[in-house]
């Protein structure tokens, strides 16, 4: 099993909204795309 794990945030797994700037965990609302079974996959990885 891998230790580490890299996702691509832009529109993948979180939304990129126009008009956010710098990091994503500091923007003031966050979207989430519709990837089915995401919850399942995460924790399969854990």
């Amino acid at each position: 099993m891998y230790k580490h794990y890299l996702f691509d945030w832009g529109n993948t797994l979180m939304v990129d909204i126009k008009g956010q700037t710098g990091p994503m965990y500091k923007w003031d609302k966050i979207r989430y795309t519709a990837v089915a079974n995401l919850s399942d996959f995460i924790t399969i990885m854990d």
